[in-house]
């Protein structure tokens, strides 16, 4: 697959993981940043089923678009020879049931995620058109967690089930496309008018009040340096010191995008279990030096 726009966590959920390990949540935060996580990990899923797709089909995923003041995101869309398909991902797991047109889980009601489909069906047609972009499209709506169950009798052509999935990708697969200028104004058309997500609550947090150290990627628990290496206690994962002090200086310009990146403010955020000629080390090598004498800093590169 030829991939215009590649999958990338959001700002929100970037922020709230680095969060996550330092401060300890409310009930209502940690279920949002569960939620957010969980839709994340359904779209590394449609990703990867989407990896043997071919080579000329153009992909574009988590797009952020504008039409008559309303912000909608698709989470994935794939670019056909005169028409485009529009996915919404979830992850859902467990038994689902349908009845009267509303959705229902453990016996609790809840949003029927097809009426966000209509609502950006519309929200597409209005940009399509605003835009004059010739062509037909089509919005799926895709379960890609195999632990899914929706029990309900009535077939519909846009709900696609986990074992709908490989004969859908074989489908499109074989869709043809021949790139044209059309294809080149369509793709230019979305990328160019990408737009910011809605603001977000996040949790409040100060600097002091924050968990300093090393942390794991899979477990989120405290890591421990053994030479070159830091290992995680409890789930035993482990990475090099590199990638670990790398990942800490993106949580801290995460969290306080303000803050200049220092050798000093990283040998205190990682609680010195780095020294300082290693941070200094890694700085130099992924990161632009800045200023001068006691004023220097760096910027990514």
């Amino acid at each position: 697959m030829a991939i215009i726009k590649p999958l990338n966590p959001s700002h929100q959920l970037q922020l709230l993981r680095a969060l996550s390990v330092r401060k300890e949540f409310s009930l209502d935060e940690k279920q949002y940043f569960y939620l957010l996580l969980k839709g994340y990990e359904g779209e590394k899923r449609w990703r990867e089923y989407l990896n043997g797709f071919p080579s000329e089909i153009p992909i574009l995923f988590d797009l952020t678009l504008k039409s008559n003041h309303t912000i909608f995101q698709v989470d994935a869309l794939m670019v056909h020879q005169h028409h485009i398909t529009l996915f919404e991902i979830k992850n859902f797991s467990g038994n689902f049931t349908i009845k009267d047109g509303h959705w229902y889980h453990s016996n609790k009601e809840i949003k029927n995620p097809l009426i966000q489909i209509e609502r950006n069906q519309t929200l597409i047609r209005q940009f399509v058109d605003q835009h004059h972009l010739q062509l037909t499209f089509d919005y799926l709506l895709v379960f890609v967690n195999p632990e899914f169950m929706l029990y309900d009798s009535k077939p519909r052509k846009n709900l696609i089930l986990p074992p709908q999935i490989p004969n859908l990708i074989r489908n499109l697969s074989q869709m043809r496309h021949t790139p044209t200028t059309h294809h080149t104004k369509i793709i230019q058309t979305l990328l160019t008018h990408q737009t910011e997500s809605p603001l977000f609550v996040i949790p409040k947090y100060t600097y002091q009040e924050l968990a300093k150290g090393l942390f794991c990627n899979k477990c989120r628990n405290k890591m421990e340096r053994k030479a070159n290496r830091v290992i995680c206690p409890t789930c035993k994962s482990q990475c090099s010191l590199e990638n670990a002090l790398l990942d800490l200086i993106h949580d801290f310009s995460i969290l306080f995008p303000a803050l200049k990146v220092t050798n000093q403010v990283i040998f205190n955020w990682c609680n010195g279990i780095i020294s300082k000629s290693t941070i200094r080390r890694v700085l130099l090598n992924n990161y632009s030096l800045k200023g001068s004498g006691r004023g220097i800093y760096y910027e990514r590169k």
